[in-house]
């Protein structure tokens, strides 16, 4: 059971810790594409999605890194909250998916019940 928990702890970090940059890239180069379009309203409509974006991306994360530390320290609490995390992944196709499903099976073993009290 530990080796599965903190395998899907650290596939929560990566997948988290990939998604924050990929969002932050696309919203820099949103952001970019105002600057160079030189046009006061594109710039301005195209920072607030920039900015809206990482806002949303950094509330989505941040269940997930406190889930995936809590589950490195055999918190009981995160075993409930990466069960809602992979129950929302599940439709982050198609990585979230696999992840989100691996993680449901391991958490709802019996073994995972007594690994985390």
């Amino acid at each position: 059971m530990e080796k599965h928990a903190k395998i899907i702890a650290w596939l929560y970090i990566a997948k988290t810790v990939l998604g924050l940059a990929i969002v932050f890239g696309i919203s820099g180069l949103m952001f970019g594409a105002g600057v160079l379009s030189e046009d006061q309203d594109a710039m301005g409509v195209l920072a607030i999605m920039a900015v809206v974006a990482s806002y949303i991306a950094i509330m989505i994360s941040i269940p997930q890194l406190i889930g995936a530390w809590g589950m490195l320290k055999r918190k009981s609490w995160a075993r409930v909250l990466i069960i809602i995390v992979s129950i929302l992944n599940l439709f982050v196709v198609p990585f979230g998916t696999a992840l989100g499903i691996y993680a449901l099976v391991i958490l709802f073993r019996e073994d995972a019940k007594t690994y985390f009290t």
